[in-house]
């Protein structure tokens, strides 16, 4: 019985036959921008019905500046932070491919911006990758709070969520270019952010859909993963 926004499709469809058997039915554009949606019971949606998604808007967070949400994008795709216990150091870590100068040069820049501190670029031939590394409790509590922790377990703090559209494309923007790919087709083009945690996957949505982009979510079957010959294989 709850309640959800629609327009029904038989409401708005061409005057037409269908043109192919395993097609819906097809819908008149501008039928559809002036009909009026209305609430109707979960049970009575139909295939095809047309649900509504309210826009979210935010005014400017004063909790970030650009930067900040630069490096939170390119932390929640490629970072992780722990505590070693041989140094009792906080470790945080971005790990990119080699071949990804420029996202190294600017990570390492913002960390040393923003934090203050060295931080460390580090090559793993073995595994085709580079990290960048820099000790700070300060900054891991900062991670955590925002983008938590465990790639499986990963989401975005209220303050993340709260933030605008303009400042959601810079946060996006970076996650996209750390965890992310674009494909082009031959009429569109395809783009993907990847993630293992469900969470993150609706979080990420609704932030699009801040920027007039409504997103959906595909999911694919987990597997077995040989990162090294350090590393055993894992899901």
């Amino acid at each position: 019985e709850h309640p959800v926004y629609e327009i029904k499709r038989k409401d708005v469809l061409k005057p037409r036959k269908q043109r192919k058997e395993n097609w819906l039915p097809e819908v008149d554009t501008q039928k559809l921008l002036k009909a009026e949606p209305k609430f109707i019971k979960a049970d009575e949606l139909e295939k095809g019905d047309f649900v509504l998604v309210p826009k979210l808007e935010r005014n400017d967070s004063k909790a970030f500046n650009n930067d900040e949400l630069e490096l939170l994008g390119y932390y929640l795709a490629e970072g992780s932070s722990c505590y070693n216990k041989l140094n009792k150091q906080f470790v945080n870590s971005f790990a990119f491919g080699m071949h990804e100068k420029d996202l190294i040069e600017r990570t390492k820049n913002l960390i040393e911006k923003l934090s203050g501190k060295n931080a460390y670029v580090v090559e793993n031939e073995e595994r085709h990758g580079t990290n960048v590394q820099f000790y700070s409790e300060q900054m891991s509590d900062w991670f955590m709070r925002h983008c938590g922790k465990y790639a499986a377990a990963k989401s975005l703090s209220p303050e993340l969520m709260s933030i605008s559209p303009q400042q959601a494309k810079v946060f996006l923007d970076a996650y996209l270019a750390g965890d992310g790919n674009v494909s082009e087709r031959e009429n569109s083009t395809m783009i993907r952010f990847c993630t293992a945690s469900e969470t993150l996957a609706r979080q990420v949505q609704m932030l699009l859909n801040k920027l007039d982009i409504q997103a959906w979510i595909q999911v694919r079957e987990g597997g077995e993963a040989k990162f090294s010959n350090q590393q055993p294989e894992r899901i």
